[in-house]
């Protein structure tokens, strides 16, 4: 397990090495190392940099497309179709691997041709890339008919069409409230992921670094990046909550935002110390006192937005290590696998959850040898039990593991007389097959 971590570590740190490849083709060095630094150093990085997930590997492609997108810009034309290639075979894996990135990256790679084709467009009659934007269309979803290609193979016809309805309504359906109108709240939701703090907080502060950006920029002499790169990454990190709406409250979600976060903030820090550090820019020209409040804002909002990262990296850090698993959580995962050699189901039930899907910890599966459903209601468990017995060709066992004794108790009649395990502060109750079937 630790050497499959250290290749996540690998891929991450890889990622995050073309993160400021991307950023210095777009920028400068100095623009480019602030703004890697301010994802390297976040929790968005730090705590899934060792994921057994899909986030580094996601992170590595979705940066490696982004620099081969700006650096087909600027390649010959006769190596422009190349580059496409391979951006789409990236495209490919990238989408196979997970859905996470893709709406991100077809935004990104639409959008940059478009402002590519805007500016172009007074100086020589190119159509519209109708055809290549067709291409990154076709790229992925042909990734998504191979999938559930295999998953007809795996699951039959009729559980493929109960896999994507329930997929469909538990991420794009609005649900849970708010109604069409959380697609858009929802984006606040990442938002707050992604920085740490408020969205009443990061909103002004963004739009001050912004507005500081556009002014200041014109007296200083620099490199700047074209305001364009920053409104399409912010376009494209977006768009992930406003269509996936249920699941952009998923911690790792706020890594949608990141890349125009992390420009944002290199353009500001860049911008404050060259600002800062020229006197004749301040002082020497008309509007002098002006210039002075607007680097104060920006310099206020810059602390506001690295403040929350900065935070949640202390705190990181003071955890470290943050990634074993304490001892009694490991002896109650292994118990629980120790509880029957048949196949099982664990029906993890907490009342005093937050969310009323709660996600197990994948540590909880791997050492628990047994899939995790997690609940918070018993009424949802209940429910869950029965449709999975229905629809199971083959019968299985099912553990009930909660801290609440109440639900045990209620469960109790099904459990033929078994003992009630005390596992970690959590009661455990072996539920046989046939008998399962019943509540």
């Amino acid at each position: 397990r630790y050497g499959f971590r250290l290749l996540g570590l690998a891929i991450s740190l890889s990622g995050l090495v073309l993160m400021y490849a991307f950023f210095n083709r777009i920028s400068t060095p100095a623009i480019a190392f602030f703004g890697a630094l301010y994802y390297g150093a976040s929790t968005m990085f730090l705590d899934f940099s060792d994921s057994l997930a899909n986030q580094p590997i996601d992170d590595l492609l979705r940066f490696s497309i982004l620099f081969l997108s700006i650096s087909a810009l600027r390649a010959e034309e006769k190596l422009k179709t190349r580059y496409t290639a391979f951006i789409c075979a990236l495209f490919f894996i990238l989408a196979l691997s997970s859905y996470d990135s893709v709406i991100f990256v077809f935004l990104w790679l639409v959008g940059l041709d478009y402002v590519q084709w805007l500016k172009d467009k007074g100086k020589q009659k190119k159509p519209v890339p109708i055809r290549k934007w067709a291409l990154y269309c076709i790229t992925p979803v042909l990734a998504f008919i191979i999938q559930q290609a295999q998953n007809l193979w795996y699951l039959g016809w009729t559980d493929l069409v109960l896999d994507l309805k329930g997929v469909f309504l538990y991420r794009v359906a609005s649900g849970g409230g708010g109604g069409a109108w959380r697609h858009v709240t929802e984006v606040f939701t990442a938002l707050n992921l992604a920085t740490g703090i408020s969205g009443w907080y990061s909103v002004p502060a963004i739009a001050a670094v912004v507005a500081s950006f556009v002014y200041l920029r014109k007296h200083i002499f620099y490199r700047w990046p074209d305001m364009s790169f920053f409104v399409l990454l912010l376009v494209a990190g977006a768009a992930y909550s406003m269509v996936f709406a249920r699941t952009s409250d998923l911690d790792y979600q706020g890594r949608q935002l990141t890349p125009a976060l992390a420009l944002l903030i290199g353009m500001g820090v860049v911008l404050f110390l060259r600002t800062a550090v020229s006197p004749r820019a301040l002082f020497n020209r008309k509007g002098g006192f002006v210039r002075i409040i607007i680097l104060s804002a920006l310099f206020v909002s810059l602390v506001v937005l690295v403040s929350g990262q900065a935070k949640r990296t202390l705190d990181y850090v003071k955890d470290w290590p943050n990634h074993i698993v304490d001892q009694v959580s490991l002896n109650a995962y292994k118990g629980l696998n120790a509880m029957t050699d048949n196949d099982a189901v664990i029906f993890s039930v907490d009342t005093t959850s937050k969310k009323r899907y709660p996600q197990a910890a994948p540590t909880f599966e791997y050492y628990a040898g047994n899939m995790v459903l997690s609940f918070q209601s018993p009424e949802d468990m209940m429910r869950d039990m029965k449709s999975l017995k229905a629809a199971s060709r083959a019968p299985f066992e099912a553990i009930l593991f909660t801290p609440q004794f109440e639900i045990i108790e209620a469960m109790l009649p099904f459990s033929r007389g078994r003992e009630v395990k005390m596992l970690g502060g959590w009661y455990a109750l072996l539920i046989e097959a046939d008998a399962a079937a019943s509540p």
